[in-house]
C-alpha cells in the first residue's frame, strides 16, 4: 500500500510504502495499513515537476497543481568605481 507524502508547506515530496498494522488487521480480519504522518492515501494529479508543484489540502483531501514562479535573473553587477579607497583615506576624510 502506498501513501503520498507532503512537507510542512503541504508540498508533495514523494511516496512511501506503508506498514501493515498487525493488531488492527487481526481484529478486522483484513489488511489494515498504518498511514505515516504528513501523508495521505489520495494520489496527487499528474504534473510537470520542472514547472509546477503540487499542494495538498487536508480539509478537502485533494491536491492542486500550482505553477512555479518564473526564474528571476539578477541584474548585472554595477561597474566598480575607478578609484578604490583605503581605510586610511576614509579616516582622513572623516577627521578633516
Amino acid at each position: 500500500m502506498k501513501a503520498y507524502c507532503y512537507n510542512v508547506e503541504m508540498e508533495y515530496t514523494g511516496e512511501t510504502v506503508c506498514q501493515l498494522d498487525p493488531v488492527h488487521s487481526e481484529r478486522e480480519g483484513r489488511d489494515v495499513f498504518l498511514l505515516p504522518a504528513s501523508s495521505t492515501w489520495t494520489p496527487p494529479p499528474a504534473y510537470d515537476p520542472d514547472t509546477q508543484k503540487v499542494i495538498y489540502d487536508y480539509i478537502s483531501d485533494s491536491w492542486t497543481a500550482v505553477d512555479l514562479p518564473h526564474e528571476v535573473i539578477p541584474p548585472e553587477p554595477a561597474e566598480p568605481p575607478e578609484k578604490t579607497y583605503t581605510a586610511d583615506d576614509l579616516l582622513s576624510v572623516l577627521l578633516s
